[in-house]
């Protein structure tokens, strides 16, 4: 499995769609890259932020279930101790070190791997299967909630989460509306 996929913060779910989707439960670890015509990852623009994303990806499993994946880098000049990463589904992850562990300034938060996790190939009918084609589905916003510095102050964007939140929600109850009256 390539490296970018360990740090899989699993996050069980099918993103904001633009067909209301229900969650499905993960029903097999087979997995394959999602095409970004499917679902689009997308990083919000914070400007502030400590930690910065890299080696994005959307994974759907071949039987149901679905996570985004990425690795972080500290862009800042301070250790991180915690921090907290959220998508636009509401799903938040957090992480911290009791240890005493800490992510330097340039190093990448530290990965964990799931060994039955198995990505692989996307197919034409796998593809199919998974009625890949037609029009986008959704997308996944990911951001940075909010980080702690070893030294103790912090990067806080709670109050941009929850507006994002609340914009996405009113967005998707909108297009429901309009499928429902046609």
């Amino acid at each position: 499995m390539p490296t970018y996929l360990k740090l899989a913060l699993l996050s069980v779910f099918f993103v904001v769609s633009v067909f209301g989707q229900a969650n499905k439960k993960l029903e097999s670890l087979l997995f394959v890259p999602v095409p970004s015509d499917v679902i689009l990852p997308v990083i919000a623009v914070q400007p502030d932020s400590p930690l910065h994303f890299e080696n994005v990806g959307h994974f759907a499993g071949i039987k149901g279930g679905a996570f985004t994946s990425f690795d972080l880098r500290n862009i800042s000049s301070k250790s991180i101790r915690r921090f907290k990463v959220a998508s636009s589904d509401g799903t938040e992850t957090e992480w911290w070190k009791d240890s005493g562990a800490v992510v330097r300034p340039g190093e990448r938060v530290p990965q964990s791997n799931n060994p039955n996790i198995k990505t692989v190939q996307l197919t034409p009918k796998i593809q199919s299967d998974l009625k890949f084609d037609g029009p986008m589905r959704g997308i996944v916003v990911l951001m940075i909630v909010s980080v702690e510095f070893d030294d103790g102050t912090k990067f806080q964007d709670q109050e941009t989460y929850e507006k994002l939140n609340s914009f996405l929600e009113l967005v998707n109850n909108r297009i429901y509306r309009e499928k429902q009256q046609k």
